[in-house]
């Protein structure tokens, strides 16, 4: 199943190397190949590093590579808000940080009521905590009032 996997990676890669869900799957894919509970057999475990040196090599510092990763990407909110899933997944302490960072992506000025809505979605799959998602909705519904998403059930 990880070979399967990763041939998933690399075929969605050569269709858009920059694609924030790329980098996302690319992070919590090598974070579970960290993390795998039973040692995989030896010939399978050379042939996942050798297929997937060339997207992240093994010895890659993840939060480096994602914070690199956030550098260049900072002007996009979906791909701030993959970053801020793979920060997650890399070291779960940030989930704080996090939150108050997916707050931040609707200040963007090229962010979508897609991203916006996108940004609600982590924060609740990250079940985070209720004052930073009043202030998302609050923030999102100055942005788009006519979004039901982020009506009130008092309008």
């Amino acid at each position: 199943k990880y070979m399967l996997a990763l041939r998933c990676l690399h075929a969605a890669r050569s269709i858009d190397p920059n694609h924030f869900t790329n980098h996302e799957q690319a992070i919590r894919f090598r974070q579970t190949l960290k993390s795998v509970a039973e040692p995989l057999p030896s010939k399978i475990s050379e042939a996942l590093e050798a297929e997937f040196s060339p997207l992240i090599s093994p010895n890659a510092d993840l939060l480096e590579l994602n914070s690199d990763y956030l550098s260049k990407n900072s002007e996009s909110a979906a791909h701030v808000q993959a970053s801020l899933r793979a920060r997650q997944v890399i070291d779960p302490t940030t989930a704080d940080e996090n939150q108050k960072d997916v707050m931040r992506t609707l200040a963007l000025p090229s962010v979508s009521l897609e991203d916006a809505i996108r940004g609600l979605d982590l924060l609740n799959d990250w079940k985070a905590q209720s004052r930073y998602r009043e202030d998302y909705i609050a923030a999102a519904h100055e942005r788009w009032p006519e979004a039901t998403v982020f009506m009130n059930k008092h309008d």
